[in-house]
């Protein structure tokens, strides 16, 4: 029995050994395997601390771009605004302009007259054009003003207002440029 003993022990410690180097492996194939899901893990809070910088990045160029639009916005709005005031401007420039044609017409006008007329009558012109000249001088916005807004249709009484002037002085302007044309 003594034989049989020792085989048999001899063969459960060669099994015993077996086991041992089994595990052994087994060990180190975790081992492996659990440096690799470490190192996985390791990379992908890498890769993610990236795609949280990217984001911040797209966030902050997003921001950006929203801020030069409404910039670009502000700036064609005043452009804008500024091209329509140019064109009014230039319209006004334009019945000035015209204004001053017809002045220029009617002044044209009043020397032709003048030549026939006595030379007393000439002198009392001149002195009531130089009279209105030094008026005009002090007031001549006032003037076309006044003569802008009658051609457009607007009232006396409105002119006035919009002038703040009496209603008096705005007639007296209307009547001495009517009675300019008839010359």
């Amino acid at each position: 029995m003594n034989s049989i003993t020792n085989f048999l022990l001899g063969v459960l410690l060669v099994l015993l050994v077996l086991n041992l180097v089994v595990l052994y492996q087994q060990r180190n194939h975790i081992e492996n395997a659990r440096e690799q899901i470490k190192k996985t893990v390791e990379e992908s809070l890498a890769v993610k601390t990236d795609l949280e910088n990217l984001m911040a990045t797209a966030i902050q160029l997003s921001d950006q771009i929203v801020t030069d639009i409404q910039t670009q916005a502000q700036v064609s709005k005043i452009i804008s605004s500024l091209d329509d005031r140019l064109n009014s401007e230039e319209r006004q420039s334009e019945a000035f302009i015209e204004y001053c044609n017809n002045k220029i017409s009617t002044t044209d006008s009043e020397v032709s007259i003048l030549s026939k007329f006595n030379i007393e009558q000439t002198f009392e012109n001149i002195d009531i054009s130089r009279q209105e000249e030094a008026y005009k001088a002090n007031q001549p916005n006032l003037h076309y003003e006044v003569a802008r807004l009658y051609e457009q249709g607007f009232s006396v009484s409105e002119i006035a207002r919009r002038t703040n002037r009496g209603q008096g002085e705005i007639s007296l302007i209307l009547n001495l440029k009517q009675k300019r044309n008839v010359m």
